[in-house]
């Protein structure tokens, strides 16, 4: 992402309105992907190190919309 960031200004047509428009839509895509992912990483990192489950325990995952 660094290197991305570094390589935009030399792209071609970096500064036009089109591309920045599509970069724009790619940004706002990627961001709530990328919080959720991010949430649910923290969350099992949360599980495995507070040693609330034991190995051999069942875990019961229901669906709060149904």
């Amino acid at each position: 992402m660094f290197a991305l960031a570094m390589a935009y200004p030399y792209l071609p047509a970096s500064h036009s309105e089109a591309f920045n428009g599509v970069s724009m839509l790619a940004g706002l895509m990627l961001s709530p992907g990328a919080s959720s992912i991010v949430g649910q990483v923290r969350s099992g990192f949360s599980l495995m190190y507070s040693r609330s489950l034991r190995p051999g325990e069942q875990v019961k995952a229901c669906d709060p919309a149904a």
